[in-house]
């Protein structure tokens, strides 16, 4: 089987280098010092993201067809997963192939982000994507207590502005992230540390994350694209998070609420997701092993 890297069908990377501006395309001259190294970086990582996809679209092309599930609903929703799959793992530096192509180049590739932290999904505030389920990222139990060990200190300080538990912040965290995989990045590469999906509307002036999302709209899965607020830090991103919470009028009675199931529920009134049963599973996280311990007395 021939993949992108094979004669001809390796022409768009290089395009793609030309494109970008890099000063290291294969025939060109190369330029002196670490001049191009992130435009060439961002075009390797996108090669490294269409790579994934063909790979995976290959991998489906070995089931056999037939069966209880085959419908073209099913095909498009797995489509679009293994998109943003691919995207993710691109962007983290997750296979190395991104690294490999800048460094034979003669670039500087930039250090992967490790698969598991609070520095690396995606659901916006104003009209929520598909939350991801512990069970769906396939996350251990090891790596789903050290995001509430990392997270936990910061949400206790969020916590008391809102008035809420601590771990109902984790939890939500937890669901939007997939206990921190799942975290937009930056169209360099760099993490956004965007823990709840907030969206840059129009009074956003801060640093921002492009990415493709899948949302329930009109009772169906679409994928849309968005742009998500970028920060410097997590904490950031929860302090943000509260300031949302705290000054949205559509959110006013989360602001108020005195329990977490109280909470939950004003935040799915406001439209803060578009998924139904976005409440049940954040409450799934809030009774599961490793938030247990983590509620405030």
């Amino acid at each position: 089987m021939q993949t992108p890297l094979d004669n001809k069908a390796g022409m768009p990377l290089i395009q793609a280098l030309k494109d970008s501006g890099s000063p290291r395309v294969p025939g060109q001259a190369n330029a002196p010092g670490n001049a191009g190294d992130a435009k060439l970086n961002e075009a390797a990582t996108a090669f490294e993201g269409a790579f994934l996809k063909i790979l995976l679209k290959s991998m489906r092309d070995t089931i056999p067809e037939g069966g209880l599930f085959d419908r073209q609903q099913m095909a498009a929703f797995e489509e679009m997963r293994d998109g943003a799959l691919a995207d993710s793992l691109a962007g983290r530096g997750a296979t190395g192939i991104a690294q490999m192509v800048v460094a034979q180049l003669g670039g500087k590739p930039q250090q992967p982000q490790s698969a598991i932290t609070l520095t690396q999904g995606v659901r916006p505030a104003q009209s929520a994507s598909v939350s991801r389920t512990a069970e769906a990222t396939g996350s251990s139990a090891v790596e789903r207590q050290r995001f509430v060990d990392q997270l936990l200190p910061v949400a206790r300080k969020a916590a008391s502005a809102l008035g809420i538990d601590a771990a109902v912040i984790v939890a939500q965290a937890a669901l939007e992230t997939g206990w921190g995989k799942h975290v937009p990045t930056r169209a360099g590469g760099g993490s956004s540390h965007n823990l709840f999906g907030v969206k840059a509307g129009a009074g956003w002036q801060g640093p921002t994350s492009t990415q493709t999302t899948t949302e329930f709209l009109g009772g169906k899965l679409r994928e849309v694209v968005a742009s998500f607020r970028a920060y410097a830090n997590p904490a950031e991103s929860v302090s943000d998070y509260v300031n949302l919470i705290r000054s949205s009028g559509r959110y006013a009675a989360a602001a108020k609420a005195s329990s977490p199931d109280a909470y939950l529920k004003a935040l799915e009134d406001g439209g803060y997701a578009t998924d139904p049963n976005y409440a049940r599973k954040i409450k799934a996280i809030l009774g599961g092993p490793e938030l247990r311990s983590a509620h405030d007395h």
